[in-house]
């Protein structure tokens, strides 16, 4: 018996800092498979990265817009 998943591949990713991460978290994007991920170095920096999907890449957008069009 086979089941018929449905996954959200993601291609391309975007770094984004930590203050990114948190609003897009907050609005919505999941910290999961399709959202936001992250990484640790040997000295523990976390570095967190962006699945490239239209919503997600539209917050993105909007998040820097606000930030640097003050």
């Amino acid at each position: 018996m086979q089941r018929n998943l449905k996954r959200k591949v993601c291609i391309n990713i975007v770094l984004i800092t930590k203050q990114e991460k948190e609003y897009l978290v907050k609005h919505g994007v999941p910290y999961a498979e399709g959202g936001v991920s992250h990484s640790e170095s040997c000295h523990k920096r976390k570095k967190f990265y962006l699945c490239e999907t239209p919503h997600n890449m539209r917050l993105l957008e909007n998040y820097r817009k606000k930030l640097y069009h003050r």
